[in-house]
């Protein structure tokens, strides 16, 4: 099955089309990517009479083609379809870019083992721009084998995806460092303020920590 949150990378940043049932794209982050020019922006793109005539065919109830979010989130969101059109008016390079990911995915759903290999070498490629070495890098991936079949054993007890999931991870964050999610993300930014709104801790974590982290989750899996 394709999966339906498919990031695409571009100009060393990267941001996701979501090709789920309901699910919206925001066209301000693609904008800030693409480094077009400010007459290109979405709200100059949405009154043109071709962006109309797209969202005319579009076949999606009217509030799940565009919308505008006020607030952290906010900016200018559209259904996948309308996002990957928005993409190639940008720039024929950005839409070369979303094309190759595109049919690197679909390739993935014909043969399953090549995307486990693409997905690793993607990972591996983002770990190194991160600036970690090999032997970093070799432990976490041993503790992303862990943290899959400790999410497993929680769905297993019944607990829900997503929140009690981190419910559950923050607690054993708490026990290891005396601080939640919340918390340790703020330490991070405190000495890397150009990250990204959304990270994943253990991207940023000391071998010890991950050692630590990985343990805890083994133990959980034992029980």
């Amino acid at each position: 099955m394709t999966p339906t949150k498919i990031e695409v990378p571009y100009n060393g940043q990267s941001f996701f089309i979501d090709i789920a049932e309901g699910k919206m794209v925001n066209l301000n982050r693609i904008y800030e990517i693409s480094g077009a020019s400010s007459g290109k922006d979405p709200r100059r793109w949405k009154s043109l009479e071709s962006t109309k005539t797209l969202i005319k065919s579009i076949n999606v109830g009217e509030s799940d083609i565009l919308k505008t979010k006020r607030g952290e989130n906010g900016g200018t969101w559209a259904h996948w379809q309308l996002a990957l059109s928005y993409a190639q008016y940008l720039s024929s390079e950005l839409h070369l870019a979303v094309n190759q990911v595109f049919k690197e995915r679909l390739e993935e759903t014909v043969n399953p083992e090549l995307g486990v290999t693409r997905s690793r070498e993607r990972a591996i490629k983002n770990w190194k721009n991160q600036g970690h070495d090999d032997r970093w890098i070799a432990k976490r991936e041993q503790h992303t084998d862990t943290r899959k079949i400790y999410v497993e054993t929680l769905i297993e007890h019944d607990v829900k995806p997503n929140h009690e999931i981190g419910v559950c991870t923050n607690k054993i964050y708490k026990g290891l460092f005396g601080k939640d999610k919340s918390e340790i993300e703020k330490s991070i930014r405190e000495s890397n303020p150009n990250l990204p709104k959304t990270i994943n801790i253990r991207d940023h974590a000391k071998l010890s920590s991950i050692a630590a982290i990985g343990l805890a989750e083994a133990l959980g899996n034992s029980q």
